[in-house]
């Protein structure tokens, strides 16, 4: 390539980048420029009708109607994005081109003979080409532009050649006749082309990306004036493209000037001092005073930058707290005192079981035969009701061993003829497996396990709703021995929050729509309560301190709750620390080991929807009774499960709490009831759903 040509280049590249940063344009925009360099290759296919160039001399007399050729090309393209996904910009190739045209003809030698011979036309193009392009963002990978390039020559050559045989001394020779070179005469300048790419880029860094095109070109002019001459050019080229990571958007640039003052103190001192005053002070170069000199004003040029706006996500979480009458207030002194409770847990006498099926479900705790001489009732740090129900089996076999003497009813039922295949033979097969159980790890004798086998139970539950139908898969438990289904007696330490109920109020703005948040609750030691959802949270949540406190490690007496958002942008926003301060009363080992100060008994006594007592769980009572003379406070709460109405739980629950206290002849205790209970236990599972309907003694001393 002549000198020329690179010159040439080198000046439109300038004159590119120039005429960019005149017009303003962001060159360190981030992902909103990209800057490629980059080079391909191409094939040609010409279609044409001349005999010769212009001025050449030519004994042909057929035209040239097909030509074909090969190039190489380098370029550099810089592109800035309009608005997602469309991009604007302009690419600057410089290309090489070699070109072949053939055609044969029978011609007449002077000698009167007609000979073949060839017409041969080669020739070399050198261009460069100012290209601007739209490109279209088909996802993070695919694109697709269109060009219109505009070419202007700057180096061509050829050279026209006769190709024909002679016969010398009767041998045939090749004879090759020149019949124009040199440059390619009358070339058009600025012929325009459209060219169609569709590129697939790959991310090497985090602005640096690798961009293979295929492309196809069509010119509308002829390369030399005067010819009925037409290129189509097909191809692929490779570029290295580069852009700034996206952090934030220059929206405008603005210039400014700030000053910094040094001043230095001068006049007697042991040694100079200087200060750089702030950027507003004035300084009057008159009013100086004694021993103050002027060192020097700096002024330091910058650009404003403003980031790239984010949809609003905003939020506030408010902590109230609530009295045991339900009163609401902002600040109070809460204290937690510590204290000893002895907790009666009934044992829910029925184990379920799933749909058409006589396995015992996984979620029921089974030993091996080993491990039953170390069994203890229950070991655990932190007892629930359904812990202790799915220890069901173990509890009922450790207690059939102490009591020899016992036998134990094992009635099988089933969901009904509409709610379940099989009938009572799938009944007795479900009453098998819990014999099968206790003899096989127990080693009860069967002979002291009698199998009964029915369709629904004796106090079925619903049999219309696909909640109830659950309920009625079961095996049922009864016993001539009252210690073989008595509740399970614990003793552990509680914590009472005074006030006991915290109402948290989360306040969550989001302009893109919130996809979820987390309310957390944590002490020193880690997360105590944690409450979450999809979309927005609820106006209130209010939180029964007491039920979580008791088997977490408390340090510096308080309790940090924070709100976390996340919208559906993935933005995520985290209020500032919401502080629950309490005393805490700790509880000595002495009074740890006198008699319980609290006494709770949680009793299962009702059946769906029904206020009535069940006539088993009298011997229950009979238990409760002696022990409420030495009480100095007695309450009586009333739950139902979360099928129905909530008012009419509400009132239900409240029922079976006043029945519960006529039948103990309770005049001076506290009953309420708090109607649904899907907080303590899952309303999901049938047993989730019978230990909820129940009613909660609590005796305080």
């Amino acid at each position: 390539m002549k000198a020329t040509t690179l010159f040439a280049t080198l000046r439109l590249v300038n004159l590119y980048l120039a005429v960019f940063a005149a017009a303003g344009l962001p060159l360190n925009g981030g992902q909103y420029l990209k800057l490629g360099f980059g080079g391909g290759l191409s094939s040609s296919s010409h279609a044409v009708s001349f005999v010769n160039l212009e001025g050449a001399d030519s004994p042909f007399s057929l035209p040239f109607t097909t030509g074909s050729g090969l190039g190489f090309n380098g370029f550099h393209r810089l592109s800035y994005k309009l608005v997602d996904p469309l991009w604007a910009g302009l690419q600057i190739d410089i290309s090489h081109t070699t070109l072949r045209f053939r055609a044969d003809e029978l011609l007449e030698s002077d000698d009167g003979t007609v000979q073949a011979a060839e017409h041969h036309l080669d020739a070399a193009l050198t261009r460069i080409g100012i290209e601007p392009f739209a490109n279209f963002s088909l996802g993070s990978e695919l694109d697709v532009s269109l060009g219109l390039q505009f070419g202007f020559a700057i180096d061509s050559d050829h050279e026209e050649l006769r190709i024909g045989s002679d016969s010398v001394d009767g041998m045939e020779q090749i004879r090759r006749e020149v019949l124009s070179k040199g440059p390619l005469p009358n070339l058009r300048q600025g012929a325009p082309a459209l060219r169609i790419a569709l590129g697939y880029s790959r991310t090497l860094a985090s602005n640096l990306a690798v961009q293979a095109r295929l492309f196809a070109r069509r010119r509308f002019d002829a390369p030399v004036n005067g010819l009925d001459w037409t290129v189509t050019d097909f191809g692929i080229d490779l570029a290295l493209l580069f852009s700034q990571e996206e952090t934030e958007r220059i929206l405008f640039r603005d210039t400014l000037h700030q000053r910094d003052t040094i001043v230095r103190l001068q006049g007697g001192l042991e040694a100079e001092r200087h200060y750089r005053l702030r950027s507003d002070t004035i300084i009057n170069r008159r009013s100086l005073p004694e021993g103050v000199g002027l060192i020097s004003t700096i002024h330091e040029e910058y650009v404003r930058v403003i980031p790239e706006e984010r949809p609003l996500l905003d939020g506030n979480l408010e902590v109230r707290f609530l009295d045991e009458n339900g009163e609401e207030y902002s600040e109070i002194n809460v204290s937690v005192i510590e204290r000893s409770r002895r907790t009666f847990y009934s044992i829910l006498p029925y184990v379920f079981f799933e749909a058409d099926a006589a396995e015992l479900p996984q979620r029921y705790r089974r030993l091996q035969p080993q491990a039953t001489p170390s069994y203890v009732l229950h070991r655990r740090s932190k007892p629930t009701a359904l812990g202790i129900y799915y220890d069901l089996l173990n509890i009922i076999g450790r207690r059939m061993r102490d009591h020899p003497a016992a036998t134990l009813q094992l009635t099988g039922c089933n969901g009904g003829s509409e709610g379940e295949r099989g009938g009572r033979a799938l009944s007795r097969s479900r009453a098998e497996a819990v014999q099968r159980y206790l003899m096989r790890v127990w080693d009860i004798d069967d002979g002291r396990l009698q199998l009964h086998a029915r369709d629904l139970p004796a106090f079925p539950s619903l049999t219309n709703d696909e909640r109830g139908l659950p309920e009625n898969r079961r095996v049922e438990l009864e016993s001539d021995t009252p210690a073989i289904l008595a509740p399970l007696e614990i003793l552990d330490t509680i914590r009472i929050a005074s006030p006991p109920a915290v109402r948290f109020y989360p306040l969550a703005l989001s302009e893109a729509g919130l996809a979820d948040w987390r309310l957390d609750v944590n002490s020193g030691r880690g997360l105590v309560k944690s409450f979450s959802g999809e979309g927005r949270p609820d106006r209130s949540i209010d939180w029964y301190m007491s039920d979580d406190l008791g088997f977490v490690a408390l340090e510096n007496n308080q309790l940090d709750c924070v709100l976390h958002l996340r919208d559906i942008e993935e933005q995520s926003f985290q209020t500032s620390t919401a502080t629950i301060r309490f005393h805490l009363d700790t509880l000595n080992a002495n009074s740890l080991r006198q008699e319980a100060t609290i006494e709770r008994f949680s009793m299962i006594f009702f059946a769906y929807d029904d206020a009535a007592m069940a006539g088993q769980y009298q011997y229950l009572l009979d238990e409760i009774e002696p022990r409420l003379a030495s009480a100095q406070r007695i309450s009586i709460v009333g739950t139902t499960d979360v099928i129905g109405d909530e008012n009419y739980n509400r009132r239900l629950s409240l029922s079976r709490a006043q029945t519960i206290a006529s039948l103990l002849h309770i005049q001076n205790a506290a009953i309420r009831g708090d109607g649904e209970d899907a907080r303590s236990f899952p309303n999901a599972l049938p047993e989730g759903r019978f230990y909820s309907r129940r009613v909660d003694i609590y005796l305080e001393r």
